[in-house]
């Protein structure tokens, strides 16, 4: 865009175009392309460009743009249409520049109104109220499973209690039946060593008895053979 710029001034710089009405150049460059703003900014530079005379200007034309027409050569004089068609460019741009402005830059400058200001505290009091709600159901159900924890694990603890006191029996039972086998044990054997000793004892009782018995005969057969 800044080469067509440059060539919009070396064309109103030219002698040859300086002799046409402005707003033919400016329709000529509109018709090549050009904004508003980059013929403003053409403009702008071919009048602060220092002049020179007429007669030095060698008869130059942009190969981009081509010759205009060929126009009568007079003093270029700005007319009501050149002001009319000036006065047009600028105010569509000061227009559009205001446009522009209104509806991106103006609404974020103004300050929200007070309808904004409510809708946004409503719009918020809605959300804490909302939070508020599902922390309210959150705590219950927190509650809830806590209450149901609680009651499981007394039954745990409970029932652990059972298991634990029916061990203990278990243990109890199994400590006095192993007492109690091993007396029955310590009685057998107490009896099986007594059972040689008392039959050694009828023994020596019936051979004392024998020997009583032999004893008392022999002496009634004395008895009897002396008579």
């Amino acid at each position: 865009r800044q080469e067509l710029i440059l060539n919009a001034v070396t064309f109103l710089t030219d002698p040859k175009t300086q002799a046409s009405p402005l707003a033919q150049r400016v329709q000529f460059l509109e018709a090549k392309g050009l904004t508003g703003t980059e013929i403003e900014e053409a403009m702008r530079q071919a009048n602060s460009s220092d002049p020179h005379p007429s007669h030095l200007q060698q008869p130059s034309y942009n190969p981009m743009y081509g010759p205009l027409p060929y126009v009568p050569q007079h003093n270029p004089q700005w007319d009501w249409r050149d002001y009319f068609i000036t006065a047009v460019v600028s105010g569509s741009l000061a227009y559009g520049a205001i446009a522009l402005a209104r509806k991106y830059l103006f609404p974020h400058l103004q300050p929200p109104s007070v309808t904004a200001y409510q809708e946004d505290r409503d719009a918020l009091t809605a959300q804490f109220d909302a939070a508020e709600a599902i922390l309210k159901e959150i705590r219950a159900e927190t509650s809830a499973v806590k209450v149901a924890i609680e009651s499981q694990q007394e039954k745990v603890d409970k029932a652990t209690a059972d298991v634990e006191a029916a061990v203990q029996q278990m243990r109890e039972g199994e400590s006095r039946a192993r007492d109690e086998m091993r007396e029955i044990r310590e009685e057998v054997n107490n009896i099986r060593d007594m059972i040689p000793k008392m039959i050694e004892k009828n023994k020596e009782a019936q051979t004392q008895s024998l020997g009583e018995l032999q004893q008392d005969l022999k002496s009634l057969k004395t008895l009897l053979l002396s008579r």
